[in-house]
């Protein structure tokens, strides 16, 4: 909508112009049309200039309250997203910082809703910078060697001239986001083989060893043949002990 180049004030006094010396006087002395009086007539009939202004002030107080009741439904919103997970680190508030600013926030407003220092956003670890040509060469032995853990990732570094403190390794063993892969279970196949079943005498024998012992203690073997058709035994052999070249 385009604005008007007369304030609210202009216009009810432009109104009393007309009322005293004609409509088309006063549209002529200020460059309006008849439409527009009848326009600026209709919104402001009855009113005076000092009610063009208290309604422009209220008007000014509204809208500001608006913004405050929008901006502080914007800052509850994104702290009930944010704040599902409670972050202390200084990383952590940086994201959330930046976060708040993809909603909306400016970055003063950020902070101070986080309570952090602007400057703080703009820092660069020099930690990183240091770590990253070690996570590197740990990504590519990690690679080069599947097996290995980051503890023998950490001996191939220091063999390299990288030495460093287990706790450092597996550091930046997580940082890199590396892991030993799981070994895969052998399958074991759920179908097994079924013997042929037996379709006449003498097809299919089967045999079995039997343990007994007399009276006296003494322990004696029975081998025994069955016919698995006619379930007929057709020998047994009894002995204290059977081997397989007697």
């Amino acid at each position: 909508m385009k604005k008007s180049k007369f304030t609210e004030a202009q216009m009810v006094r432009i109104l009393r112009e007309a009322d005293e010396h004609g409509a088309a006087e006063a549209a002529k002395k200020h460059g309006i049309s008849a439409q527009t009086l009848y326009v600026w007539r209709r919104k402001f009939r009855g009113m005076s200039i000092e009610d063009v202004k208290r309604l422009k002030a209220l008007e000014t107080e509204n809208a500001k309250l608006k913004k405050l009741v929008a901006e502080q439904m914007l800052e509850n919103q994104v702290l009930r997203e944010v704040n599902a997970k409670k972050m202390v680190s200084a990383r952590g508030r940086r994201q959330q910082v930046a976060f708040a600013r993809t909603r909306g926030l400016s970055k003063t407003k950020a902070c101070r809703l986080f309570r952090v220092a602007r400057s703080m956003t703009t820092y660069q670890s020099r930690l990183d910078v240091k770590d990253a040509p070690v996570i590197d060469r740990m990504a590519v032995l990690a690679q080069e060697n599947p097996r290995y853990g980051y503890r023998r990732v950490r001996v191939l570094l220091g063999r390299e001239g990288k030495a460093m403190s287990a706790r450092r390794a597996y550091r930046l063993w997580r940082k890199a986001g590396l892991k030993v892969p799981k070994k895969r279970r052998r399958r074991v196949s759920t179908t097994t083989a079924r013997p042929t079943p037996p379709t006449g005498a003498n097809h299919v024998w089967c045999y079995d060893f039997v343990l007994d012992a007399c009276a006296n203690g003494q322990v004696l073997k029975c081998l025994t043949v069955v016919d698995e058709y006619t379930r007929e035994c057709l020998a047994i052999d009894v002995a204290p002990s059977i081997r397989s070249g007697g």
